[in-house]
């Protein structure tokens, strides 16, 4: 899961970072917006106009982190939920109907999995989205700045967003997983 993130996270740099700036410029007011940065296509050209093709890559390293980690955090938190509450479930009941796997159980170990991955993640998250802004020179620079300036909360910023974009994506995913892997005869996870 962290290969297969980090890998995907990497090739899709580029692309997330044009996304970010326009974000960014969504921001500016319309008259002091450049006319060059219009378009997805103008914001792309103007980073490699200035920086060349590698620079489309700026911020990679913070990109690969943040996926990495939570793909990580995701997929082993929902795996050891989903152990520890069967387990929780056998035990407080007189039989073994706990060991069944569940919708709910399916839902509710995947929100707590999304918590757990945007937390792990969220440093790396706030990192990246900085770098790939173009207001710094690299990933080093970026967490040096933003310790300085904000401390240790500075890596949270935007947290409850953050999880509210993360855990409903992870509660739609993980129950369909279950589902395609239960129907294919593979079993759960």
């Amino acid at each position: 899961g962290m290969m297969a993130g980090g890998l995907s996270a990497g090739l899709a740099n580029p692309i997330d970072q044009v996304r970010t700036r326009l974000y960014a410029q969504a921001a500016v007011p319309v008259p002091s917006r450049p006319s060059t940065h219009q378009t997805g296509l103008g914001i792309a050209t103007s980073i490699v106009h200035n920086g060349g093709v590698r620079s489309l890559f700026r911020g990679m390293t913070a990109t690969i982190a943040r996926q990495m980690l939570l793909s990580g955090g995701q997929l082993a938190s929902y795996d050891q939920m989903k152990q520890l509450s069967k387990r929780w479930v056998v035990a407080s009941s007189n039989d073994n109907e706990g060991e069944k796997e569940s919708t709910f159980l399916h839902i509710g170990c995947a929100f707590g999995s999304g918590l757990v991955g945007q937390t792990v993640c969220m440093p790396a998250d706030v990192i990246k989205t900085k770098v790939l802004s173009g207001n710094y020179s690299g990933v080093g620079n970026c967490i040096m700045d933003t310790f300085a300036n904000e401390g240790f909360l500075g890596f949270y910023r935007g947290y409850i967003p953050a999880v509210m974009r993360q855990c409903p994506v992870i509660v739609v995913q993980m129950p369909i997983i279950e589902f395609i892997r239960t129907f294919m005869g593979l079993g759960n996870i």
